[in-house]
């Protein structure tokens, strides 16, 4: 009997040693509310995430050649699977759910604008060219089918009078120096730095400039005159400048 306990326990032993851990690493492209496993050899083995939507966990067994990823309810039940059948191999790669592994070579393409935008400082490595960033939102469904739907603002470029407090001028378009691009969550409004030199009309009261402004909701009010139209030229290619320098 205790030859027998004592065979019992070596053997259980040799089996522990003997097994393996096999690590799994998967991207859900399900909803929140859908986890993953694992799948083989008649096994179900959930997975864990603690941030979504990458989950993970281990898997110690004697061998695992084949298995496939399912997803799973919050019962546990199996709802899913995946189409195909994978083949282990230990890597630090993230595997995506039903979708198969592609080694895709891109050529290098010339890079004209390096020296005025090069990758990379000295604290910051440049982005490796091998590697696919992937980013996880969740938003507002109702927004976010607004955003990718209509993503430009629905409107004309319109003169709207602004108050100027302090020296102002009669064609102050002409005078700007910067733009700057304000973004808020309704709009998009342009403030400029207003060049005085050069300039015989000045006048110290407060008066009203015109000043170019994105309204959304404006009604379709055309720009008729040329100067209008060499202001608006002269503006572009002076935020150009402010781009590149």
């Amino acid at each position: 009997m205790r030859i027998n306990s004592l065979t019992l326990a070596l053997a259980s032993l040799i089996s522990i040693c003997e097994a393996k851990k096999f690590d799994f690493n998967v991207i859900s492209i399900m909803g929140d509310s859908i986890s993953l496993a694992v799948k083989y050899d008649n096994n179900l083995v959930p997975l864990t995430t603690s941030f979504f939507p990458v989950f993970t966990g281990s898997i110690e067994a004697d061998n695992i050649s084949k298995y496939k990823y399912v997803a799973i309810d919050k019962t546990g039940q199996q709802i899913d699977e995946e189409s195909f059948e994978r083949t282990y191999a230990e890597s630090t790669d993230k595997d995506v759910y039903n979708r198969q592994a592609k080694q895709v070579t891109i050529p290098k393409f010339n890079e004209p604008f390096k020296r005025m935008f090069s990758m990379g400082s000295d604290k910051f490595l440049p982005i490796p060219d091998d590697v696919i960033y992937n980013v996880y939102a969740n938003c507002d469904e109702a927004g976010y089918t607004d955003l990718s739907s209509f993503p430009f603002i629905d409107g004309n470029i319109d003169y709207e009078e602004v108050s100027f407090d302090g020296n102002s001028y009669d064609d102050a378009p002409f005078g700007l120096q910067t733009i700057v691009d304000k973004r808020s969550d309704y709009c998009k409004a342009y403030t400029a730095n207003v060049d005085t030199s050069n300039n015989d009309n000045i006048s110290d009261d407060y008066n009203d400039v015109k000043v170019p402004n994105v309204n959304a909701n404006s009604s379709s009010n055309s720009i008729s005159s040329s100067s209008s139209q060499i202001t608006l030229l002269f503006m572009a290619f002076q935020f150009i400048l402010y781009l590149l320098l």
